[in-house]
């Protein structure tokens, strides 16, 4: 912009009374907001203050306004795009996959750093700092919204000054990093949801079979040998489908209960014990003369178990009428140390007071073992749970912890990463548990936050 240019500018916005024209900056003028407000002019933007300062409502008065106001209106383009990512979850397809909120504003927050200061104008027009940029276009930033409102200073004066102003467009030689690709890049199609990448399902990933340990004729006295303490252990016969005996043994609900887990846990290799938290309320959920436990049409055993084959067939079934859910109202996470999680938010009433041992080749064949029926409402059974559970094994170390009346606790040993994995692994959670988002107003996307974490927890009403 010439001084010709911007003495013009200056005079059409005199002319058209939308604004009170004062002498212009001078250099140490100029010079003092630069240094005190850490950014400079483009030269465009130097020249116009130059030639006559504007001032009135909506206008910034570089020159007398209190400096906390100058400071509101500097901020005004990050506070707007923030809040839209905040609170109405703003994101474009080339900041990357979005995340829960927390993510979303780090990215956001990251890139508006990055990104070109903008300098206010009038109201919510804004150009951008820096030396040079001669020609620079004038923005208009408003809530969510970022694009071109003015090619120059003085297309934006004709336009403020009612006069027609030449269309503006982008200079391919005069792109402004992050505001252009803001301006042009569409909101991902999903309303700001990352796109789902299954199905198609991955296969379960290959678990190399172990040597199957013969448990101990006297386990109490075993795990007393090696040092793992427990309460007097009770032998439960006719309750295990392949007709092995069960112990249990009395354990101090919370944390205290999962130190025993785990301790159990340590030595399965060599005992073929499996250990097992449950409650008063899952002994009617499991078989034998007093439970409602429901046997599987195949003994589980000698089952075929292909966990993405159920899952593939799952989706096609629940989205069949209705597409996956999706939204995005966090979850609150547990803990990342699992056993605080667990003592904290899933043994919070302190009812898992008993550990069971079970004698099984591997974890996931335990609710089959016990005909467990939590999950009879959705009919997932013995084979759908040893298929997930053997899955999520070998995808995320999954280990089943506790089974009660209608929930079940897995610990994973090594969980997902965020991102599209943690979307992925909500998708099998949410078709393995409906429950886990049907609800709550919300859906897989929500879940994934979740998921990150080492202890999954899941209910199905």
């Amino acid at each position: 912009m010439t001084p010709e240019q911007a003495a013009e500018a200056v005079a059409l916005l005199a002319k058209s009374g939308s604004c009170t024209v004062t002498p212009g900056l001078t250099d140490d003028e100029l010079a003092d907001i630069e240094s005190r407000f850490g950014f400079v002019f483009n030269d465009d933007h130097r020249a116009f203050l130059a030639a006559g300062l504007p001032i009135g409502p909506s206008w910034p008065d570089w020159r007398g306004a209190d400096e906390m106001v100058l400071r509101s209106h500097l901020g005004t383009p990050v506070r707007h795009i923030m809040g839209a990512v905040t609170n109405d979850g703003l994101w474009r397809n080339s900041w990357g996959v979005q995340g829960h909120q927390r993510h979303s504003v780090s990215v956001a927050s990251r890139l508006l750093a990055e990104a070109p200061r903008m300098i206010p104008v009038y109201g919510y027009g804004f150009t951008p700092a820096g030396p040079g940029r001669a020609g620079a276009a004038v923005w208009s930033i408003e809530g969510g919204d970022a694009h071109r409102a003015a090619t120059n200073l003085l297309d934006f004066a004709r336009q403020a000054s009612g006069q027609a102003a030449a269309v503006p467009a982008p200079d391919p030689a005069d792109r402004l990093p992050f505001w252009d690709d803001f301006a042009e890049d569409p909101e991902p199609e999903t309303s700001g949801l990352p796109n789902l990448t299954v199905p198609p399902f991955p296969a379960d990933p290959p678990i190399l079979a172990s040597p199957v340990a013969l448990p101990p004729r006297d386990p109490g006295a075993h795990f007393a040998a090696i040092g793992v303490e427990l309460a007097e252990l009770t032998r439960h016969d006719d309750l295990l489908t392949h007709g092995a005996p069960m112990w249990t043994a009395r354990v101090s609900p919370g944390y205290r209960a999962v130190e025993s887990w785990e301790a159990v846990r340590a030595h399965f290799d060599t005992t073929g014990l499996w250990p097992l938290l449950i409650t008063e309320r899952t002994w009617h959920r499991i078989g034998g003369p007093d439970g409602d436990g429901v046997p599987d049409d195949q003994p589980i055993l000698t089952a075929q178990l292909d966990g993405a084959a159920w899952l593939s067939a799952e989706y096609a079934r629940r989205t069949k009428d209705e597409p996956m859910p999706r939204g995005w109202e966090p979850f609150t996470p547990t803990g990342m140390n699992w056993k605080v999680g667990w003592a904290r938010h899933h043994d919070d009433d302190k009812r898992y007071d008993t550990l069971t041992l079970i004698p099984t080749p591997a974890h996931w064949l335990v609710p089959g073992l016990l005909q467990w029926s939590g999950a009879v409402n959705y009919d997932v059974g013995a084979r759908q749970h040893a298929s997930i559970l053997r899955r999520w094994t070998g995808r995320w170390g999954a280990e089943l912890v506790a089974l009660d009346d209608e929930t079940a606790a897995i610990r994973m040993s090594r969980p997902p990463a965020w991102g599209a994995e943690s979307l992925e692994a909500a998708v099998e959670a949410y078709l393995y548990c409906p429950d886990a988002i049907d609800t709550h107003p919300d859906g897989v996307d929500a879940l994934a936050p979740y998921l990150i974490r080492p202890l999954w927890t899941f209910w199905w009403d």
